[in-house]
């Protein structure tokens, strides 16, 4: 076996996350650790990486190498994207050997030169062997399949920015070719077509002998991923299913479920009984013996109860009906510890909205990182109230670029950019960036961090409660907390701040499956706003019910790429040409005539209004 644990008791400060694990990973198998936000997969994964210790029990890891990908971008390399991406590969590390053995040799005297010949030999044999003359070429294999292109390659790390740092990480892992492999969350960021790759190297690309180790919410990498065996977490235990695939762990778990449920009426039929029959014999002396034995044998058989009921919940409570791929979401079918609520607040200017309707709005924008030629251009692009525009295309297009430059936090580099107004003041815009969770302050609590907009602890509580967070973690430090806990609390400051124009940046990543359905409920239920949301997440964008959408084509040759809006069934967006009096803002009260009684914006706000 590759990893073992028996008896395996984790604990993160005063709480117990996993208790009484016993697993077994055979070497060469592909397996996946899955379970809802909080649950301890990640624990887990740091439990057989060696970073977290076991508070009792035993743990065995016979890998001679492991190569570990954590949900935290790599930052503060000074490298170059191709030199961080080889810095573990054995070759890599045998190439260093070599320059120090032909450096020996050259300095070699009469009496060494005999000793380095052999060390050089020795040492160019090896990096031979380990394929040291296709580093780069193996490099740029994983490189362009990640996304980079060749002129990216020589590019500081410390430029790059968290969802690109990541893929990095990931390459290195990836060319290390360890016998172990563990990947937190790889697929974050990513779009469809790199984790089409992504799926094809982890099926084909790696050793036989490698074991990996995978955890994610992402159905769409699993269903392309030559599965041996799930491992599910739920109620502190890991359940292991050895199975050929996604689709043939759901059908085993079902079977499970149906299994236990039986067992437990087989049970509970045998306490009923028991009981009965010391309630009626108990009180005669020559059955009282037998009537104690009988009892004793049904408090028993009620803790078996108690703990098969334990190992049911996560699991289908609908295992007599058969799987229908049709009604499938695209998330996995994990049951949230609690019900997820995500409640946005209406926008600020619900009651009085803009006079043309416009909350955002882009024209003839050029959108371009900082001191960098444009990367989109054109971009004729509004937003209204009641609106889902989802922003579409390949990973480095822009679309980071053009949520920014939307929010104000980065100029245009040509075109022009307006934010509604009304006589209730000017739209509010709140940006949720992809890194957001990643960056929130780790040594502070999420109460803490939640007090800057709410009015006391119970609403800050309150707000993180409804989103799922355990109520252990709202006063621990927010570096201890998995990603998808971290991402809970990043989204539970914007049911505490109101907006007009909510802006995302795969806001998805880390989530699992119940809080991306709550999250996209939120969103489609929120009064007055305009929501625009840059994300690869299918199932989420279905479940989003989008108006309009953003079609991002990325510039090839140096040449910049060009953003199509359109409404939500593809056909193209009507954005009129606006002065600046049009679309910038309504005028002054004092300087603008009322409008009659009964004219269309009047009706429009009154109709809002009884909405609201």
């Amino acid at each position: 076996m590759c990893v073992s644990m028996r008896e395996a008791t984790v604990r993160c400060g005063p709480e117990i996350i996993l208790e009484r694990i016993a697993l077994d990973i055979p070497f060469g198998s592909r397996a996946v650790i899955v379970g809802p936000n909080g649950c301890g997969k990640t624990t887990l994964l740091s439990t057989i990486a060696g970073t977290i210790t076991l508070e009792n029990g035993v743990k065995e890891i016979k890998a001679n190498s492991v190569g570990w990908l954590r949900q935290e971008a790599t930052a503060g390399s000074t490298k170059s994207v191709l030199e961080e991406a080889v810095a573990e590969m054995e070759a890599q590390i045998a190439g260093v050997e070599l320059e120090a053995a032909t450096a020996r040799l050259e300095k070699a005297t009469p009496e060494e030169l005999e000793k380095a010949t052999l060390d050089f030999e020795e040492a160019t044999s090896k990096y031979e062997g380990l394929g040291g003359y296709e580093i780069e070429e193996n490099a740029a294999k994983v490189l362009l399949g990640l996304g980079f292109a060749r002129e990216e390659f020589s590019r500081p790390c410390s430029q790059l920015s968290g969802g690109w740092q990541m893929k990095v990480a990931l390459a290195r892992a990836l060319l290390r070719e360890p016998e172990l492999l563990l990947l937190d969350e790889p697929t974050n960021h990513m779009d469809a077509a790199t984790k089409k790759w992504l799926a094809n190297h982890l099926t084909k690309g790696l050793p036989p002998r490698t074991t990996l180790v995978l955890v994610t919410h992402d159905r769409s990498l699993l269903e392309n991923v030559d599965l041996t065996s799930v491992i599910e977490i739920n109620e502190k235990r890991a359940m292991r299913y050895s199975c050929k695939g996604i689709s043939d762990w759901e059908e085993k778990r079902k079977n499970r479920a149906a299994y236990l449920a039986l067992e437990i009426v087989k049970l509970e039929k045998s306490v009923t009984e028991s009981k009965a029959y010391a309630a009626k014999w108990g009180a005669k002396a020559s059955f009282a013996t037998m009537a104690q034995s009988r009892m004793k044998d049904a408090e028993k058989k009620m803790k078996e109860i108690a703990e098969l009921k334990a190992e049911t919940r996560g699991l289908p409570a609908d295992f007599k009906d058969p799987i229908d791929p049709d009604k499938q979401d695209g998330m996995l079918p994990l049951a949230a510890s609690v019900k997820v609520v995500l409640k946005l607040p209406a926008a600020p200017l619900i009651l009085q909205p803009p006079l043309n309707g416009r909350l955002i709005h882009l024209e003839s924008a050029d959108i371009a990182y900082p001191d960098h030629p444009p990367v989109i251009t054109g971009l004729n692009f509004t937003a209204g109230i009641n609106t889902r525009t989802v922003l579409l295309g390949p990973n480095g297009c822009g679309k980071t670029t053009m949520l920014r430059s939307m929010a104000g936090t980065l100029d245009l580099y040509a075109g022009k950019r307006f934010v509604g107004e009304s006589n209730m003041g000017k739209a509010q815009v709140e940006l949720f960036t992809q890194d957001l969770a990643q960056d929130l302050p780790a040594e502070m609590t999420p109460v803490e961090y939640l007090m800057k907009v709410a009015t006391s602890e119970h609403v800050a509580r309150a707000a993180l409660g409804a989103l799922g967070l355990r109520s252990g973690a709202h006063l621990s430090p927010i570096g201890a907390l998995s990603g998808g806990e971290k991402g809970r609390v990043a989204l539970a400051l914007f049911t505490l701040r109101p907006a007009d124009v909510l802006l995302l940046d795969e806001p998805t990543n880390h989530l699992d499956g119940p809080a991306v359905k709550a999250l996209a409920e939120g969103l489609r239920n929120v009064k007055g706003a305009a929501v625009i949301i840059s994300t690869h997440d299918q199932s989420f964008i279905d479940a989003l019910e989008i108006t309009h959408k953003v079609t991002v084509t990325k510039g090839v040759g140096g040449k910049p790429g060009s953003a199509l809006f359109s409404s939500a069934d593809g056909n193209q967006a009507a954005v009129p040409k606006s002065s600046t009096d049009q679309a910038n803002s309504a005028a002054p009260a004092a300087e603008k005539k009322a409008p009659p009684a009964d004219d269309a914006a009047t009706k429009r706000r009154k109709a809002l209004a009884a909405a609201w």
